[in-house]
């Protein structure tokens, strides 16, 4: 059997003025995504655990069948990793971000605005989180001593610290769940907690006169004013995707949080520049992968943008350029209701965890997904959307039971061997 996996990052909503009372999942002409569901079965799925904090590396994590309250590991760690940085189990991670904060003396003065910084350009991106270091070093030695810049990711960086120092304990809130609050009241607490939040004040002042802020000032963007520091972990060892399922997969990502979770469960990994190259990736390599998966995360960062339109023409991509392809090369693997002697595929489109467009965060609830192949139908035609997923008769209250149902269910005919 060949499997394909496409995960959606961010890419359910709520209904949008701007999209006529739409979703963008609604408004997004899919037509390739609507004959897999039409074809196959759509429902929702409890990406989020209860009691865990709703982000990329917790839905992931969950939706791939690894239990995320026990393999959760940080997203500076799966930063590092996604970059390709040699990390042992000694070591911790920690990710920065470029922030932007109100100015002093506005009405939103210190409240987190945007938590990307107007997705900051690289360059501008690698001066100020170098800069940063430098700073740092001069003006918290002590703490700075074992730490080092481990990588440059977007809209900031990840730091690396192999001194021995625990972190064990240190909260520091996900950037995301700032959105619309005073950052002061969310600094780092604990002895070790207060040399992180000293890092984050220096910045603010620092930040606050660098040219490159002034610039964008000047042209209208969001200036990069605040480096939050968050994310603290140590790798983990993970039983591999192949131990556990017998499949050998390969991802396909831009993503730096899937590359590292990639890293960790024994996938290759490749890339592309475009919605087409990732897609061509895909193709070429369901040749000789039982597994192939794909996540990107355009939706979730129009979402943090506020941007409906772009939401939707991600989407849009996404089934052009993605689903569309893997969807026609999977069928050459044929039908096994027709013929049970030829090898068989399935697909499976799924949302990772809602990123709503009018508050920029994200949101807990279920997600909708799709799948179709080998022996997955359903007497109602219905279409992946918010809505429609409610209305199915499918739903996955464990977020790590949804891998097995895609990878088993209904295959009783099937001989494995």
């Amino acid at each position: 059997m060949k499997y394909a996996a496409i995960i959606l990052g961010g890419g359910s909503d709520l209904p949008l003025d701007e999209l006529g009372g739409l979703t963008p999942l609604e408004a997004a002409d899919t037509p390739n995504l609507d004959e897999l569901s039409r074809a196959g079965r759509i429902g929702t799925v409890c990406a989020t655990p209860k009691g865990c904090v709703t982000c990329d590396e917790v839905c992931l994590l969950n939706l791939l069948g690894y239990d995320p309250v026990v393999n959760r590991c940080g997203h500076g760690v799966l930063e590092a990793l996604g970059a390709g940085c040699e990390l042992s189990l000694d070591d911790w991670a920690m990710r920065v971000s470029l922030m932007t904060i109100g100015e002093d003396g506005a009405d939103d003065e210190g409240v987190v605005l945007d938590q990307v910084a107007g997705m900051i350009p690289e360059a501008e991106s690698r001066v100020l989180i170098e800069d940063l270091v430098e700073l740092w070093s001069d003006e918290a030695p002590e703490f700075m001593e074992g730490v080092r810049l481990g990588s440059l990711v977007q809209s900031g960086g990840v730091l690396l610290d192999s001194s021995g120092t625990s972190y064990r304990g240190v909260e520091s809130a996900a950037p995301v769940d700032l959105i619309g609050r005073r950052w002061e009241p969310a600094l780092p607490s604990g002895e070790l907690g207060r040399e992180l939040a000293r890092c984050i004040e220096v910045s603010k002042a620092y930040l606050d006169q660098h040219e490159i802020n002034q610039v964008r000032r000047e042209q209208g963007l969001h200036p990069a004013n605040l480096a939050w520091i968050w994310g603290m972990g140590q790798r983990r060892k993970l039983p591999s995707f192949l131990q556990i399922t017998g499949l050998n997969g390969v991802l396909v990502t831009r993503s730096g949080v899937m590359g590292g979770i990639g890293e960790l469960i024994g996938w290759d990994r490749l890339s592309g520049s475009t919605h087409q190259a990732m897609g061509d990736q895909l193709v070429r390599k369901i040749r000789d992968h039982d597994f192939v998966c794909w996540y990107g995360d355009g939706c979730a960062v129009a979402s943090h943008q506020g941007d409906a339109a772009s939401k939707v023409q991600e989407i849009e991509a996404i089934d052009r350029e993605i689903i569309g392809p893997v969807m026609n090369m999977l069928r050459r693997y044929g039908d096994q209701r027709v013929d049970p002697a030829v090898h068989g595929w399935r697909m499976m489109v799924v949302v990772d965890h809602a990123t709503h467009c009018t508050t920029h965060k994200h949101d807990p609830a279920a997600v909708p997904f799709a799948m179709g192949g080998a022996w997955v139908q359903s007497v109602v035609e219905r279409t992946m959307t918010e809505r429609q997923a409610i209305e199915a008769d499918l739903h996955i209250e464990r977020g790590t039971d949804l891998m097995e149902y895609f990878l088993y269910s209904g295959l009783v005919r099937v001989d494995h061997a």
